[in-house]
């Protein structure tokens, strides 16, 4: 049985376009179930106790990074599979699921194939991440990264904190300029500059950055520096396509 929820529209203006067409693209397939979305009056907490009491074996999250990671986290660790229907343009996860638009993530729902999936955890706010999140530090920034043995510093560049499930740690990869980097494990040469990349297999860090930096998943900027980010305890039921490598 399949438990719908569906963004709101005053935080997704993109959900009033489609959310009709989805109804009738699941009820096609022969997947409709009930549908529902978060209000004033009914939380997303709320609405993921009522699957739980229902026993619903499936909650479909339908909208942007924000709603799909919120979801996920209530859900992490529980007897209930995850599907998602992204409402938006989020390449990595596309990627991840091996979608291509919502219809595909749609289509997948029903042969209902997943896969345990290891989750991120960003604190403090509890924001999880699917498959990467990103810090972009501007010029003359301090930036440190606090490992547990360990401080690395750096003054620009990208931080891209990606899972890897095959190494049960985290990857945090900062990414700098030949001239400004300070590193020297790991290079890798681009197209049009030399670009350092130094590589870290952490199970967490603490990052901070003067001034603050924003902090984005798949676009999308969810939250600002100081964080700290480690591998979430519980893994993820969650649906892939049948494609999924």
């Amino acid at each position: 049985m399949y438990y719908y929820i569906f963004e709101s529209s005053s935080t997704n203006n993109k959900i009033n376009d489609l959310e009709d067409k989805i109804r009738d693209h699941v009820a096609n397939l022969g997947i409709a179930g009930e549908m529902t979305a978060p209000s004033h009056a009914r939380s997303l907490e709320y609405l993921i106790v009522q699957a739980k009491e229902k026993n619903y074996s499936t909650v479909v999250a339908v909208g942007g990074i924000g709603h799909i990671t919120s979801i996920a986290h209530k859900i992490a660790g529980s007897n209930i599979v995850l599907g998602i229907i992204p409402v938006g343009s989020f390449p990595d996860l596309n990627c991840f699921l091996n979608i291509h638009k919502w219809q595909d993530a749609a289509n997948a729902l029903k042969p209902r194939r997943y896969i345990e999936a290891q989750l991120g955890v960003i604190e403090p706010g509890a924001h999880i991440f699917l498959t990467a999140c990103q810090i972009k530090i501007k010029n003359e920034s301090n930036a440190n990264i606090i490992f547990p043995l360990y401080t690395a510093k750096f003054s620009d560049g990208t931080l891209n904190i990606k899972l890897t499930p095959e190494h049960q740690h985290l990857l945090f990869e900062i990414s700098q300029s030949q001239n400004r980097s300070i590193f020297n494990l790991f290079k890798k040469q681009s197209a049009t500059s030399d670009i350092y990349t130094s590589a870290f297999y952490e199970i967490k860090g603490q990052i901070i950055v003067d001034p603050a930096a924003p902090l984005f998943i798949d676009g999308e900027e969810i939250t600002n520096t100081p964080v700290s980010i480690s591998l979430h305890p519980k893994k993820l039921k969650m649906i892939i396509s049948k494609e999924y490598a």
